[in-house]
């Protein structure tokens, strides 16, 4: 039976998925001169393109581990300001592999304190639009005050062994949300959520 089943050692490759999402993104001056509902601020942004070969993943997660840290940087918070990470992993198994490692050496011991999760495992691949639905249930996530979890997560991986939140969705308050994104060929974004207060 195939599944999605991200940082699973039974990982194969990609279920693939569809939809779309719309995000509104407005200046918070606008916004609230008309009265809008602000559900979440963009609070960093960090990119970087490493121009690795065309199709395949750069085996140090060089760009992925720049773009977190940009990221993080631009939002001028530390990274034990980062309550949830939505993960970009597919369930393919260098990515996913590679995903572990880049958080491991941006957050270092304090990686194991941060809950991680892929909506892959729910949704499937579903590409340019993979990003759009990361953001739509971070701000789901931070409104309601929990955290998706990474279904078909059942057999642990000795290099991907971070809390992957396996299954259940966990109950918590989350303020601050570091969503990665990156695909093979060297494109790596890194987007930091904040809860509106």
């Amino acid at each position: 039976e195939e599944i999605s089943c991200p940082f699973d050692k039974r990982r194969n490759g990609i279920i693939l998925g569809e939809g779309a999402s719309v995000i509104v993104i407005e200046d918070e001056e606008s916004a609230t001169e008309r009265g809008a509902k602000i559900y979440a601020e963009v609070n960093g942004i960090g990119n970087y393109f490493d121009a690795y070969r065309t199709g395949k993943y750069d085996p140090e997660a060089t760009g992925l581990k720049a773009s977190i840290k940009a990221g993080i940087k631009n939002s001028g918070l530390g990274i034990r300001d980062i309550d949830y990470i939505s993960a970009s992993a597919n369930s393919v198994p260098d990515q996913d592999r590679l995903e572990t490692k880049a958080i491991k050496d941006v957050f270092g011991k304090y990686a194991y304190n941060i809950p991680v999760s892929s909506i892959k495992s729910m949704i499937g691949e579903t590409f340019s639009a993979g990003g759009l639905f990361q953001i739509a249930a971070a701000i789901g996530s931070m409104y309601h005050g929990f955290i998706p979890p990474t279904m078909n997560y059942e057999v642990r991986e000795d290099e991907c062994d971070l809390d992957y939140v396996a299954n259940k969705s966990r109950i918590t308050r989350i303020n601050n949300v570091l969503i990665n994104n990156y695909g093979p060929g060297g494109s790596n974004a890194a987007f930091i959520l904040s809860k509106w207060n």
